[in-house]
């Protein structure tokens, strides 16, 4: 694959900003010919309402898990009992992790 030159990147951000105003010209034009029915209105509320209480997670762990267990019914990946791991934590109390420094000591931002 041909990498991008300055130009082409130029090129492809003015396409996205072309493509954006457009896409937001369509979106308007849709929601603005909607026609009100209560019953969607009435649905979206009663959603809410059984959905209202905070959950103390964002179900991304059980979603992981579940793309694991998959992947490994199709055969991406071993069975969990191949796997040698060992019981050590991956993050030792005794190991302390700095954060990284983003700027000097002036205050002026590091390039990468």
């Amino acid at each position: 694959m041909k990498r991008m030159t300055r130009s082409d990147w130029k090129a492809y951000v003015q396409q996205w900003k072309t493509t954006g105003a457009e896409l937001n010209r369509i979106r308007q034009k849709e929601v603005c010919g909607w026609k009100y029915d209560w019953r969607v209105v009435d649905a979206l509320l009663d959603m809410g309402a059984r959905f209202k209480d905070v959950r103390p997670t964002s179900g991304l762990v059980e979603l992981q898990r579940w793309f694991m267990k998959l992947a490994e019914q199709q055969g991406g990946l071993p069975a969990r009992s191949s796997v040698k791991e060992s019981s050590a934590s991956y993050c030792a109390e005794d190991r302390v992790v700095k954060p990284m420094r983003r700027h000097d000591k002036a205050g002026h931002r590091k390039r990468p």
